[in-house]
């Protein structure tokens, strides 16, 4: 009990950050999943498409956090009374099915924006499925393996839920644990890698232009913002690349088995809300051109095209 009274304080503090974290990714997935399907346009089998990945990523994402409460609450009874062994198990292994199954609806989300803005170029596409199913296999590999390990757990000897859910498997498998944040940073980095090819061309596009072109230009600002928060994205797999090779303390494997899928599940989010955003304002800024009577510059087809797609 001595050594379990520590860590359920670290579980306690994290929870109360993994509420706020999940309230933010509720308001978000509400405004997406209204904007998705009542704003501007008919809803096209893209938007459908997008519309359920975001609600499953919502119905997914609440199971993960009830796996992860039942969790909490386990190591929080064994301070002072016997805890059901197997109901804890069983909420670990939910948690670990359910996580897994978030990361990979993110990065579909991810892979998909950057696969409206590669629009056709070369073989990008080519590398953004290859990089999606190379993230679905990794995922699989590492829940199957996460699974086995915890299977063999003896329920009669009482240990943390939460820390077990990080820590179990990756004493059993020890490097071999990289190769999921691995295939996840190589997949999200790519996305970002292609986001920031785009905003490239955007901006020179935009130098091109004597009038200066506000549809553009609120195009380019939500590339450079999608392409930042990318990067800041992808450094957190790099984050736990780097916790692989060298382990962190147990405390904080602790914070990161119970916040990275929150942050993984916000980012997605944030990119649908950006999408809109930009929609609205490009809507908004025609209108306002066309009231001025501007004569302002018809994009190129390809950037068009990418403007028009990332909407959707």
């Amino acid at each position: 009990m001595q050594t379990v009274g520590p860590v359920v304080v670290t579980e306690a503090l994290t929870m109360m950050i993994v509420l706020l974290l999940y309230g933010l990714y509720t308001c978000l997935t509400v405004v997406s999943i209204y904007c998705l399907k009542y704003q501007h346009q008919a809803i096209s089998h893209s938007r459908k498409l997008l519309l359920c990945t975001v609600s499953l990523m919502f119905i997914n994402h609440t199971g993960l956090l009830a796996a992860a409460s039942i969790c909490f609450v386990g190591d929080m009874k064994s301070l002072y009374t016997t805890v059901n062994g197997r109901l804890n198990l069983q909420a670990q292994l939910a948690e670990v099915v359910l996580a897994r199954i978030n990361y990979l609806l993110s990065d579909f989300i991810v892979i998909w924006r950057a696969w409206c803005l590669s629009n056709g170029r070369g073989k990008s596409r080519y590398v953004l499925s290859l990089c999606l199913l190379a993230s679905f296999i990794s995922l699989m590999l590492d829940g199957i393996l996460n699974i086995l390990t915890l299977s063999k757990k003896d329920t009669t000897n009482y240990s943390p839920a939460i820390p077990s859910v990080a820590i179990s498997p990756r004493n059993q498998w020890g490097n071999r644990k990289i190769v999921m944040p691995l295939v996840l940073f190589i997949t999200n980095f790519a996305a970002t890698i292609y986001i920031g090819m785009t905003f490239i061309m955007v901006r020179r596009v935009a130098k091109g232009y004597l009038v200066p072109s506000k549809k553009i230009s609120i195009f380019g600002r939500m590339l450079l913002f999608m392409f930042e928060s990318g990067l800041i994205y992808s450094a957190l797999w790099f984050i736990l690349i780097f916790d692989v090779a060298y382990p962190f303390p147990h405390k904080v494997n602790t914070v990161i088995t119970l916040v990275v899928p929150q942050l993984t599940a916000l980012y997605p989010a944030v990119i649908i809300v950006l999408d809109v955003a930009q929609k609205s304002l490009n809507t908004q800024s025609e209108q306002d051109s066309q009231a001025l009577e501007l004569d302002v510059p018809t994009p190129p087809s390809d950037l068009s095209a990418a403007i028009t797609e990332i909407s959707t």
